[in-house]
């Protein structure tokens, strides 16, 4: 049933932040290939992987250059808390 396959999901929860440790809004987080969600005003999210293993988590961030971590994901960790994602700002150069 659909109820049993919710039950077995694994919860990740984390935080992407700036290169000054600020909560960076709107940023989008993926599992390749399988999930993405958007950061909230905290800069926190919050995604469910069907089962356990090792993800590639990333995030991006119009301005920011994109940054991803590999995490190992076992059953009895759930909820799983990824490290702070950091995107550092990506400089942009003026023609003057």
């Amino acid at each position: 049933s659909s109820l049993a396959l919710a039950l077995l999901l694994i919860d990740l929860e984390g935080r992407v932040l700036d290169g000054g440790a600020h909560p960076i809004a709107g940023a989008t987080v993926r599992v390749a290939g399988l999930v993405q969600a958007t950061t909230d005003s905290e800069g926190r999210y919050q995604l469910s992987v069907p089962h356990a293993g090792t993800y590639r988590i990333s995030a991006s961030r119009l301005s920011f250059a994109r940054a991803a971590v590999d995490v190992p994901v076992r059953e009895e960790m759930n909820p799983v808390r990824v490290p702070d994602l950091v995107l550092p700002l990506v400089d942009f150069e003026v023609p003057g």
